[in-house]
């Protein structure tokens, strides 16, 4: 188990692939997707490399000015939510909402269950690699036309699934 003082949580994963987090002051123990581990992970190691930075500073062996006003910045390391007195800058806060972001990855990924396995190679190459329709359809040795039309195939199901006016 991955343990930080500096931390109000612990980040562990099985060896048959589950990922975990323990909040410290509840002790409550949760499965996490892959992607909020990463995400908890990355955090981590931010905070990692401030403090070496700070201790690098310290010792006067960091010039570069930008890199020592960047180790000073000081970042409550909390789970608590922000007191209104606190200036946003130094809380590492984000407008983001990353549960919203997590249900948007679970939809998609229930979506493309959908998908027969030509469209999702369509759907995969052109939306989630960003390769263009005439470039796939080079690569693929087929018409840019039967990539259209299997482009609107898709239209129609995601329409259906997500019950909206949907469009590429």
């Amino acid at each position: 188990m991955y343990k930080n003082k500096e931390f109000e949580y612990d980040l562990w994963t099985t060896e048959d692939g589950h990922y975990y987090a323990r909040v410290k002051s509840t002790g409550e123990v949760s499965e996490i997707s892959r992607e909020i581990f990463r995400f908890l992970r990355c955090q981590e190691k931010e905070v990692y490399r401030r403090q070496e930075l700070r201790k690098a500073n310290d010792e006067n062996k960091t010039t570069d000015e930008s890199v020592k006003r960047k180790a000073t910045v000081e970042n409550p390391l909390s789970l608590d939510p922000m007191d209104e007195n606190v200036d946003e800058s130094a809380w590492g806060y984000t407008e983001l909402d990353f549960t919203d972001i997590v249900c948007l990855s679970m939809l998609l990924t229930e979506f493309e269950q959908t998908l027969s396995e030509k469209q999702l190679e369509v759907y995969t190459c052109i939306f989630k690699n960003h390769e263009t329709r005439t470039a796939f359809a080079a690569r693929k040795g087929v018409s840019d036309r039967s990539v259209r039309y299997v482009l609107e195939k898709i239209q129609e199901k995601a329409k259906l699934f997500f019950n909206e006016d949907f469009r590429f």
